[in-house]
């Protein structure tokens, strides 16, 4: 178990989290900022600041120090909040935004809502900027991106505290196989997302431009830069700003708005919650394969609690590959590290395994002795769907004691499905044309008519009374039909291709 700085105390409450868990990242009207700023934020520390000169380009104001405006009564202060605000270094935005977006974060309590996610995650989000010597500020970069959520998932798919797209993902060595998909391994995220936002700076020598490609793409962010460039023009964020998408434009003076709360949040007027420092939880190493509901037993934790903390685990299996550390609070992390211990038997009665042919899932189910439904559930096939030779399924035979899956297995696991449909016959009624037989059976006419070798013109004619007509259905509704020809009669089907 490798344990990390650790309260005195702990305060988290998973339970009090879990009330927190639908919450959304925030919200922006774009361009909703007011024609004035109040004098009261003038800029989030306080004062003007602006970007500055770069070689060859215009000459722009000396920027603001991120610790120039901070009383020293809370920049000493021993809270988790302190703590942030000696590790601020990005210059401070003077962007009318950055105020919109402060006094809206500080009416609606943005920081109070979320206190017990940022209890639970900062800390390790902290941790990793530390020891790159990074800005603290890209701490709060998550909280606009996903409200902390680490199940986040937008509507185009990005996932985790950090937003993700699959691809990006595996450009920075996250997995993202049906066994793991490390966007929502809070540690590997994290680490992915340092890296990430390394390579921005140094591409753009800029923080603000860093944050900025990081929701709208290096790729657009280089070429507005370049353009401006070209046009002998400043090429800063504010600079940039107007030929930004509203989401970019907003984007950026919302983590620097978060920044300005922290640092001044007696100028916005914010209330932020207690907020100890230091990291309330500890990890423990797997190196076995373990069924989930053993692990909870071992831990006395709610599944939903232990969810929370380690959202990359799928459910029935903790796989050791997919998941090598558990995110735990301390004293339930030392349990389970004394009971695995204790452990001389299984732990797995979930294993993994590769299908050599396509079959459905009640032929799989029936042939380890359990339930389809257990199957389709723990390996998320949907219903009429069966899964295909070379798939990797998550089925109910247990592991050798001490075992854990392959890392390239679990890596590369896919799930590839195809309809699970059977051939079934029906029979013409009387007066009944394969218009009224496709209706019935609920196919399409034009498939129903190719099956029987019938020309589509003549799905209006009348059919034989009794005529045997073949047809494909889902598997679940093969019980409808007649599952083979009637006898002594014979259906002009081709065979599906």
């Amino acid at each position: 178990m490798n344990t990390l700085h650790i309260p005195q105390k702990l305060i988290v409450s998973l339970s009090t989290l879990l009330l927190c868990a639908c919450q959304t990242a925030p919200q922006f009207h774009p361009d909703a900022a007011p024609t004035h700023t109040p004098a009261a934020i003038t800029s989030p520390m306080g004062q003007p600041a602006s970007a500055p000169a770069s070689d060859a380009q215009p000459s722009a104001q000396p920027q603001t120090s991120a610790l120039a405006a901070i009383p020293p009564e809370l920049l000493q202060a021993t809270d988790l909040w302190g703590h942030l605000r000696r590790g601020f270094s990005v210059p401070v935005l003077d962007h009318e935004l950055v105020s919109a977006h402060a006094r809206r974060f500080a009416a609606s309590g943005f920081m109070a809502a979320r206190a017990d996610r940022i209890r639970l995650y900062l800390p390790l989000i902290i941790e990793e900027l530390e020891q790159r010597q990074m800005p603290l500020e890209l701490a709060l970069l998550p909280l606009v991106e996903s409200a902390l959520n680490p199940q986040a998932r937008s509507p185009v798919g990005a996932l985790g505290l950090w937003q993700f797209m699959a691809p990006t993902a595996r450009r920075f060595e996250l997995r993202t196989s049906r066994l793991v998909d490390d966007r929502k391994n809070l540690r590997q995220a994290t680490r992915a997302a340092m890296d990430y936002l390394a390579k921005l700076n140094a591409q753009f020598d800029d923080w603000h431009l860093a944050m900025a490609a990081y929701n709208w793409g290096e790729g657009r962010v280089a070429k507005a830069v370049a353009r401006q460039r070209a046009l002998g023009l400043p090429s800063d964020f504010n600079a940039l700003a107007a030929h930004m998408p509203a989401e970019t434009r907003n984007y950026v003076p919302q983590i620097m708005a978060l920044a300005h709360l922290v640092s001044r949040p007696d100028l916005a007027n914010a209330h932020l919650p207690t907020m100890p420092d230091g990291n309330p939880l500890i990890e423990v190493t797997m190196t076995r394969d373990i069924d989930l509901s053993l692990v909870l037993r071992m831990a006395d934790m709610s599944k939903r609690d232990f969810l929370m903390l380690n959202p990359a685990v799928q459910p029935p299996l903790v796989l050791a590959a997919a998941t090598t550390r558990l995110l735990l609070p301390q004293d339930a992390g030392e349990r389970l590290q004394r009971a695995l211990a204790a452990h001389t038997g299984k732990t797995a009665s979930w294993s993994v395994q590769k299908l050599q042919r396509t079959q459905h899932v009640e032929a799989i189910a029936a042939r380890f002795g359990t339930s389809a439904q257990a199957v389709r559930t723990a390996n998320d096939i949907p219903r009429g769907m069966k899964p295909m030779a070379g798939s990797t399924l998550l089925l109910p035979i247990a592991a050798p004691a001490g075992s854990k899956t392959n890392a390239s297995l679990v890596a590369s696991a896919d799930l590839q499905t195809t309809p699970d449909i059977v051939k079934v016959y029906t029979r013409a009624k009387a007066r009944e044309t394969l218009a009224d037989v496709a209706q019935r059976s609920k196919v399409a006419i034009h498939l129903l008519a190719q099956w029987n070798a019938i020309a589509i013109k003549r799905s209006h004619k009348r059919l034989a009374t009794g005529k045997a007509l073949a047809l494909w259905v889902q598997r679940d509704r093969a019980s409808d039909f007649l599952a083979a020809l009637p006898v002594g009669r014979k259906a002009s089907a081709r065979a599906r291709g």
